[in-house]
């Protein structure tokens, strides 16, 4: 990414110590699908993200 160095060390700790930490995973996402109004959902993972397409 070409960051300097104070700025790959903040960024790293930014997803070690706070994103991955509070992330969803798989099943607390396929939960909270079907406690919802919609009942369904497909989830599509992809590199570091995810589509999650919610149906009636």
């Amino acid at each position: 990414m070409g960051l300097s160095w104070l700025n790959a060390l903040l960024t790293r700790g930014t997803f070690r110590f706070m994103l991955l930490k509070n992330a969803y995973t798989r099943d607390a996402l396929e939960h909270m699908v079907a406690q919802s109004h919609f009942g369904i959902g497909e989830i599509r993972e992809g590199g570091i993200g995810f589509d999650l397409r919610l149906m009636e």
